[in-house]
């Protein structure tokens, strides 16, 4: 992965596999990849021109070769459209701010659905979205009460998640939760339908240093995080385990990966040889594509499955 100087998050679209570049001199946001791991080509320039970006995020568990990214720098949507040489961009779409608030892990169900995570500094939301008349169908906040119980306190890093989606089912494992939650969506309302772990609310240490004499007490380093990744593929859900400090996911990323149906029912705990950030999963043959900056920099990690 020679033209990659520092990967970052990987994504699948279509038949192709795409790298975020943290490179800051790199000139184009994102790397292409054909499923034997050959480089292709980097699309997507850092700018404010047409088909420039400055914050993007990649669309999660697209099926075709039509790449949808959003820009958290502008709040547009853009669409290209992929192939073995290049990517053509196609337009751009944006929804409404009133409605939203800050999208994170943004997961297409269908060619005009999208599900996401929108998050404000006192709240966080699972959100779907109609993208044909750019409508908020449906709104479902977490099933913990850090908000009531917090109050000015809460923030929403302590009920954060990561969520993702296939085949009009989605799954959600929590940061400082050791938790996840599987849902459908029935008739365009989110439902939760089963979860593995606690729902109860925990003390956790804040963010705030309260008392001076003591600060590491209430340092929110301290809080362990659970889960740190998902994926979907091979018709089911994937989540990278952590269970570690927050302070510490640096150096001991996951190395266990827990596998379960897309009912949530769990199949098969994998433990890698070695400790993976993010990752997505191929067929054909089956395996695990992984990344983690902090050991390989400039390398994929192969996990056959």
């Amino acid at each position: 992965m020679g033209i990659i100087i520092k990967a970052g998050s990987i994504y699948k679209c279509g038949k192709y596999i795409l790298i975020y570049d943290r490179f800051n001199g790199a000139e184009f946001h994102y790397a292409v990849f054909n499923q034997n791991l050959d480089y292709l080509y980097s699309f997507c320039r850092k700018g404010n021109g047409p088909g420039e970006c400055l914050m993007p995020t990649i669309v999660k568990n697209q099926d075709s070769d039509i790449c949808f990214m959003q820009d958290h720098g502008n709040d547009n949507f853009y669409r290209f459209s992929l192939n073995d040489s290049c990517a053509e961009f196609i337009g751009t779409l944006r929804l409404p701010t009133s409605g939203i608030d800050f999208p994170f892990e943004i997961n297409q169900i269908s060619q005009d659905r999208l599900l996401l995570k929108s998050t404000s500094f006192n709240k966080i939301r699972r959100q779907l979205w109609n993208l044909e008349q750019i409508t908020l169908i449906d709104s479902l906040p977490t099933s913990f009460g850090y908000e009531n119980k917090l109050k000015e306190k809460y923030h929403p890093e302590y009920d954060d998640f990561w969520m993702t989606a296939e085949d009009q089912k989605f799954m959600c494992a929590y940061f400082f939760e050791k938790c996840i939650e599987f849902g459908k969506i029935d008739k365009d309302r989110l439902k939760i339908v089963r979860h593995w772990g606690s729902l109860e609310t925990k003390d956790l240490h804040w963010f705030e240093a309260d008392p001076p004499s003591d600060k590491y007490k209430y340092n929110s380093y301290y809080n362990t995080v659970y889960y740190e990744s998902t994926a979907s593929g091979d018709g089911s859900f994937w989540a990278g385990y952590a269970g570690v400090p927050w302070g510490e996911l640096d150096m001991h990323h996951s190395q266990i990966i827990e596998r379960y149906s897309l009912d949530g029912i769990p199949e098969v705990k994998y433990e890698l040889s070695a400790p993976v950030e993010t990752f997505i999963i191929l067929d054909n043959p089956n395996r695990i594509i992984a990344l983690n900056p902090d050991i390989y920099e400039d390398s994929f990690m192969i996990f056959p499955l």
